[in-house]
């Protein structure tokens, strides 16, 4: 068999089927290394103790263990010019060690410089379906902030996240985005070319999941921990009664992170959640300037 470094072992362990994160990690601890939870797993049988996985889990976990994965991942690291971090790493961002269920490999595409721990970065988030109010808060956000010493971090979702990063262009801002596929994979397909422009703009796009993982419903909650963990704090733009938003937010506070709310129209539900959050004892944005001094922002030399 050929032996591939570790890192390609742990990307091919978050590969397979419903293995998440703390899988990665038990799995490594349990079998010893990388390369040996990687062959342990082609076994179905090895799988046995973990009884809190189903069975028709662990058939497909070892059923899709094959090193013809690995050698698809190191394609794509190469074809798309991929840095790549694992938690048995010096340089995995210390900040995202202390968050609740921590990723265990990182995938990059640009500047990974922005995950620099002494760089304050602020999360920006909100609906999908925003009203134009939310769209022009957020484009206003991503702008005025831009031109200070911070770094804005979204999923890239349509809606909020994505008029974000056009106000943050506006200003050459430097922005994150967290995808909640494989970066190989463009989603959603229309922010194609404001991912390219982040990129072009020494941006940085980052994912816990290895090339050819398409879109998924269940991964899009699991990334917001790597958004607001990222994060000094999450302004929710715009959210409703139940959202993505909210959870970013939750786990923004359970992390010990600021958690700031744009006050909205009383007559619409559209923003149901942000009056959730004011009544909870979120922070009242009153303007991006709230930001500057809560963080001492420093206006960047253009």
């Amino acid at each position: 068999m050929t032996r591939y470094d570790d890192t390609i072992y742990i990307a091919g362990l978050q590969s397979l089927y419903n293995v998440g994160a703390t899988h990665v990690r038990r799995f490594i601890e349990d079998f010893g290394s990388p390369y040996d939870a990687w062959d342990a797993v082609k076994k179905v049988e090895n799988l046995k103790p973990y009884t809190h996985i189903p069975n028709a889990d662990k058939r497909a976990i070892a059923s899709s263990a094959k090193d013809e994965k690995l050698d698809y991942i190191i394609h794509k690291i190469d074809e798309y010019k991929m840095d790549v971090t694992t938690f048995l790493d010096k340089d995995f961002p210390s900040i995202l060690n202390h968050i609740y269920n921590p990723p265990a490999i990182l995938f990059m595409r640009g500047n990974r410089a922005l995950l620099d721990k002494r760089l304050n970065r602020i999360a920006l988030v909100g609906a999908r379906r925003c009203s134009l109010y939310g769209r022009n808060v957020a484009r206003m956000l991503g702008k005025e902030l831009g031109k200070y010493s911070t770094i804005i971090v979204s999923g890239g979702a349509r809606g909020i996240d994505t008029h974000g990063h056009e106000g943050l262009l506006a200003s050459l801002g430097y922005g994150i985005v967290v995808m909640g596929c494989g970066l190989d994979i463009v989603y959603p397909r229309e922010n194609t070319k404001l991912f390219d422009r982040i990129l072009q703009n020494n941006g940085l796009l980052v994912s816990e999941y290895p090339p050819g993982t398409p879109p998924s419903a269940k991964h899009f909650p699991a990334r917001n921990r790597i958004i607001s963990g990222l994060s000094r704090g999450v302004i929710v733009v715009e959210a409703k009664g139940s959202s993505g938003s909210l959870i970013t937010a939750d786990m923004a506070v359970s992390e010990g992170r600021d958690v700031f709310v744009v006050p909205c129209n009383l007559l619409d539900h559209t923003a149901d959640g942000n009056k959730f959050l004011m009544r909870n004892g979120a922070f009242v944005l009153t303007g991006y300037e709230d930001i500057v001094k809560e963080y001492h922002l420093t206006l960047r030399d253009m």
